[in-house]
């Protein structure tokens, strides 16, 4: 018997923290498909594999295929935190074998059981897996039967198995070698499954729903500045994010809609749903909604809800949230604003007043104040000469750099669909670049050696499988040393793989353009995969907030940025058209941030593959149609220039 699933190929001998996010689009892939039988599976568990239990071509549920493995996580948790952010143990947890009797009284006995890496004596944490006697071929009905069996041990002890296991695009990290509990080899049937009774948490609630609202606006609400004080925008930003990532969303949708919850496991299902209508449709757990309606499901925090249900664009969505919900003061958060906006100091706004007197003057003797932002002869001029009119070459893209006009503080966004070669592209510029300027590599998805052997090939010409041999082959590895050689000597670059925070990534920012008086060139790839401090944002929120962010830390530090980002599924229903920045639109608010988007993609028209530059605030926006050679990894410029339909209207 054999079954199909996913399973990793990157081992495990402890749970990875942080979350690395190369897992998932590693694993929730088709290549990473195997069709094993179940005694193979456990070995994976055992040498810490990670799997998912269904067959799954992407990351998100609407990917799913098909599924014959059902997995129960006992965490044996509370579901709250103790005040160090540490998660509480149950009581009187649910042990393995008292697992096995619960099953057992409904004629269940599963596959297999291994401890998870998070086990320990007086906490036990494991999972408890099913292999079915035939595949599911529909989700929902996965769904329903995961549903179903994690019921059993829930109703039998309260909370102690995770409700988040019925989502189907659930992933689960293996074990050790000895984590095996208990393996029987018998199958289940689905029909057994769909028998069991469905469960719901009925347990009451400590507040009710009104007083849980009132005393949560009250609790947050931010008073008016005292005596003239005014909190920077950062800080009122912070309390912005950790409000909406505490705000509690059930109890307001409750008190703002007709729809009334009804409590299983950890979420609150509310009927009817308060957004699509229907029931059965709607979920909330903490600060987090999921609305699964057929027409096209929506999900996110207290800022998407207010989106969806109100028809609100981001903006009027935000301001609602600080000014309506959370009483924020509109204007602390005005001049907070201006302040971060134009560099003054708190003191400076309103300053063009004759009253505004500095201390130890009277009225009498001091002089009128300056205007805020008046423009004189001498401030015109002075703008004037800080201008930066020293633009970046290279040689192979000189067509390239004539449209484009790289300088520093910018920040370029560059598209593609995956497997494009939007990395190759990056690190032609790099390798263009780094004879005159220190370089730092962000990759999220490479490692470094697989980075060094592609710069190596497009530095010497020499072919990737070849470089590969590097420590097979003498000749090859002379070859390779001497291109190192030549690398390194270079001024200073930085290849960094596997940090994925935002914090961290600016650190390094940091670091490498420490005491330089030359601009630093910067590339982070792809920075759709860079993590944030909020867990709880919505993929949209999480998103805008990176390129504000990024853009931000170009602006702060001598850098020029390359911000390498996947073009979206809207952005690839016709490929055959060309690309447009509203493409960019599910990947935050790249379209405002960046200072120039370009996109790379294959022309069916020209029959070549191009670089579409479609935004340029310093320079021309057009096509340049670009050689490509995938052994070697390098671009070069076609002669005859593409310019597009925009360049030619203007």
């Amino acid at each position: 018997m054999k079954i199909k699933l996913n399973i990793d190929t990157q081992k495990f001998t402890s749970k990875p923290q942080p979350f690395p996010p190369s897992l998932r689009n590693r694993l929730c892939s088709a290549a990473s498909i195997r069709e094993v039988t179940p005694e193979q599976l456990i070995e994976s568990v055992k040498q810490g594999l990670t799997f998912t239990p269904a067959a799954m071509t992407g990351t998100t549920g609407d990917t799913w295929q098909a599924q014959q493995v059902i997995c129960a996580d006992i965490d044996n948790d509370t579901g709250k935190k103790d005040a160090d952010g540490h998660k509480i143990r149950l009581a009187e947890p649910l042990t393995p074998e008292k697992a096995r009797e619960v099953m057992a009284q409904h004629g269940i006995d599963p596959y297999f059981m291994y401890y998870s890496f998070s086990n320990a004596d007086n906490w036990p944490k494991f999972r408890i897996v099913l292999v079915l006697d035939a595949p599911i071929t529909d989700p929902d009905t996965a769904n329903d039967l995961i549903a179903r069996f994690t019921g059993i041990f829930n109703k039998a002890v309260y909370h102690c198995a995770d409700t988040t296991a019925s989502d189907n695009a659930r992933l689960y990290y293996g074990g050790k070698a000895d984590s095996i509990i208990y393996t029987s080899g018998k199958t289940t049937s689905t029909q057994l499954l769909q028998a069991l009774p469905v469960y719901e948490d009925t347990t009451e609630r400590a507040e009710t729903p009104a007083e849980a609202v009132k005393k949560e606006w009250e609790y947050k609400r931010t008073p008016a500045p005292q005596n003239g004080l005014q909190r920077p925008y950062n800080e009122l930003q912070a309390q912005f994010e950790a409000d909406k990532e505490s705000f509690n969303l059930a109890a307001y949708v409750e008190s703002t809609t007709n729809s009334r919850p009804v409590k299983r496991g950890r979420a609150l299902f509310f009927n009817p749903c308060p957004i699509c209508g229907h029931n059965d449709d709607f979920q909330v757990t903490g600060s987090v909604y999921h609305c699964h309606s057929a027409s096209g499901g929506t999900g996110g925090s207290i800022i998407d809800y207010l989106m969806n249900k109100d028809d609100l664009d981001m903006g009027a969505a935000c301001d609602k949230f600080k000014y309506e919900i959370m009483g924020y003061n509109r204007e602390e958060w005005r001049n907070a604003y201006i302040v971060e906006r134009n560099g003054i100091q708190p003191a400076e706004i309103g300053r063009n007043r004759q009253t505004d007197v500095p201390d130890g003057q009277s009225a009498q003797d001091a002089q009128p104040a300056q205007p805020l932002g008046l423009l004189t002869l001498e401030r015109a001029i002075a703008i004037l000469e800080a201008v930066d009119d020293h633009y970046l070459e290279m040689p192979h893209f000189k067509t390239f750099c004539d449209m484009v006009k790289l300088k520093t503080h910018d920040t370029i966004v560059i598209a593609a669909d995956t497997g494009a070669g939007k990395s190759s592209l990056a690190l032609n510029f790099l390798h263009e670049l780094q004879d005159r300027y220190p370089a730092l590599y962000v990759n999220l998805e490479m490692d470094e050696a697989t980075i060094l052997q592609r710069l190596v090939a497009i530095h010497t010409g020499i072919e990737l499988d070849e470089i590969e041999g590097y420590k097979h082959d003498e000749r090859t590895r002379s070859k390779v040393n001497a291109a190192l050689q030549e690398i390194t000597q270079r001024k200073e670059i930085r290849l960094i793989a596997d940090v994925y925070d935002l914090a961290e990534i600016e650190k390094q920012i940091q670091a490498a353009t420490a005491g330089r008086t030359e601009p630093t060139i910067v590339f982070v790839d792809t920075g759709l995969l860079v993590t944030t401090a909020n867990k709880s944002a919505s993929r949209y929120e999480r998103f805008t907030h990176i390129s504000e962010e990024l853009r931000r830390i170009s602006r702060l530090n001598n850098i020029i940025m390359f911000v390498l980002l996947q073009q979206n599924r809207e952005g690839k229903k016709d490929e055959k058209k060309e690309p447009a920045n509203s493409s960019l639109k599910e990947s935050g608010s790249w379209e405002n941030d960046a200072t120039k988007i370009m996109f790379l993609w294959w022309n069916d028209k020209t029959q070549s593959k191009e670089l579409a530059i479609t935004k340029n605030r310093s320079g021309k926006t057009g096509s340049i149609k670009l050689n490509y050679s995938p052994r070697t990894q390098t671009y070069s410029e076609v002669k005859d220039i593409a310019i597009n339909a925009l360049q030619r209207k203007r």
